[in-house]
């Protein structure tokens, strides 16, 4: 299939109205990002948007519509929705409530709510207008990749799996939609964007931000929004987030630098405008002015198909207050890092572990292991387990901090020699560990063992552990080559 980028006018928007039609997907402009449209009452022309992003069926669509009368026929508005809507739209608000049963399944990803939106951009809504169909449209990308803002960047992903992109020139907002749910007890933020919590709070009595805003979905977690999973909007390189005392973040980003640069590693610091003058010595882009947020989700996915196209191996990025349209900003930048972050303000993250004992066993440590943010690795202390003695009876480890390698591969992990086996010394090592997680402010530990490993399982129940799954590896798991497939997977609260 070839495709073709056109302007937008009359003639190219009513070909594309007619693609539409047909059941094709056509790349639309909206003042948010350029987003990859179809029939959304057509369920082969939706399918058909999951076949060319390469996107997962389980994440629901948003539908887009010019006006709530439209949305109406969709689903169902409470008076509460309909002021909302009657304020913020057309505009970067998407709206999930209950679904009328026209609305099929594979747009809803199977839940019985429906987010819709009304778009602001004229190219869009002439669309809409034209074609004279409600629009499922996500953003059109390659699933996981930055979004796009402008036709090329549509291009670039989707060459040959759509006739038409409508070229409407730069994207103004830059960033997605803000989407909130108001088919609950209280209206909740899933996804933030231009509209912050702080504006829908001017029209709404609540307004809740969802917890999962800031940290990955946890295994078996259902994405209620788009834009919910666990990496997202990620460039190919790797991308870490360094946060602390700005005199901190700037050592500790040109320090990362040269060790990434001595490796023959392509590398970027990105920094804001207010700051490139402390990077003068290593190649740095600027994301936009910290004291404007809005220019920072202007060009934040551009600059990171920027690297793309630049081949960038390794990059470093401060960060901003998660506040205001900063919480968009941090949303996206998170998953994009898949929640890797650098605290350099902790330049030395472990304790003085001396006295870890009970009367019965102690922990001696073996060794310390730095975090390496490039693989995915936590800090960690390495124990030898002993007797009062000294003898040494086994082993154990404590990883500081969560990411989603330690959820499948716990942050403790134990081993006895087998003659020390059954005394309970692995459980009593555990309760030490926990002690020292506290220290370091961990609210909770994932513990984690084989589902055929009765004796470790059992440990975990006594410890009393709180059981969340038992669930596949992922495929790059190091531990699939101990040959290991699934885990079982305890959660331990420490307050």
């Amino acid at each position: 299939m070839k495709t073709q980028v056109l302007l937008p006018t009359d003639e190219a928007v009513a070909y594309a109205a007619q693609v539409l039609r047909e059941g094709g997907l056509v790349g639309m402009p909206t003042e948010t990002v350029y987003g990859l449209a179809a029939n959304a009452l057509d369920e082969e022309a939706v399918r058909g948007i999951f076949a060319a992003k390469g996107r997962p069926a389980d994440n629901p669509l948003i539908v887009h519509v010019n006006s709530i009368e439209e949305a109406e026929k969709l689903c169902i508005i409470s008076d509460a929705s309909r002021v909302l809507m009657q304020h913020f739209c057309p505009g970067p608000l998407t709206v999930i409530m209950p679904r009328r049963s026209c609305v099929p399944d594979v747009v809803t990803a199977g839940l019985d709510t429906v987010a819709i939106r009304i778009p602001s951009h004229p190219v869009a809504r002439s669309l809409i207008a034209q074609s004279g169909l409600p629009i499922a449209a996500p953003s059109a990308n390659t699933s996981g990749k930055p979004s796009p803002t402008t036709a090329q960047h549509v291009y670039h992903d989707l060459d040959g799996k759509l006739p038409v992109i409508l070229d409407g020139g730069e994207c103004d907002v830059g960033l997605e939609s803000t989407v909130i749910t108001m088919a609950g007890d209280m209206p909740t933020v899933l996804r933030p964007g231009g509209i912050t919590p702080e504006m829908l709070l001017t029209v709404l009595p609540e307004v809740r931000v969802a917890d999962s805003v800031l940290r990955p979905l946890k295994q078996g977690e259902k994405a209620l929004s788009p834009g919910m999973m666990y990496k997202h909007y990620a460039p190919g390189g790797m991308l870490t987030m360094v946060k602390g005392e700005q005199s901190n973040v700037q050592r500790c980003c040109l320090r990362l630098y040269d060790e990434a640069k001595a490796d023959g590693k392509s590398v970027r610091i990105l920094a804001f405008e207010e700051h490139l003058d402390a990077y003068k010595s290593a190649e740095v882009l600027s994301i936009g002015r910290l004291s404007e947020p809005e220019t920072v989700s202007h060009k934040l996915f551009a600059i990171l198909r920027q690297m793309d196209d630049e081949g960038v191996d390794v990059l470093y990025s401060e960060i901003l207050p998660a506040e205001g349209l900063g919480l968009a900003i941090m949303n996206r930048l998170s998953r994009a890092a898949g929640f890797r972050t650098i605290d350099a303000d902790v330049t030395d993250p472990f304790l003085d572990v001396s006295g870890l004992t009970d009367g019965e066993i102690t922990l001696s440590l073996d060794r310390t292991a730095p975090g390496m943010p490039e693989k995915n690795w936590l800090p960690a202390y390495h124990f030898a387990i002993c007797d009062m003695h000294g003898v040494r009876m086994g082993k154990c480890d404590l990883r500081i901090g969560h990411n989603d390698m330690v959820y499948f591969g716990g942050n403790i992990g134990y081993e006895l020699l087998e003659e020390y086996r059954g005394h309970h010394y692995a459980a009593k090592a555990c309760r030490l560990l926990f002690q020292l997680a506290k220290k370091h402010g961990m609210d909770y530990v994932i513990i984690t063992c084989a589902p055929d490993n009765l004796p470790s399982r059992k440990t975990l129940e006594g410890l009393g552990g709180k059981f969340l799954e038992i669930t596949d590896l992922p495929a790059d798991s190091d531990m699939r080559e101990r040959g290991m497939t699934e885990v079982c997977i305890f959660q331990f609260d420490l307050f």
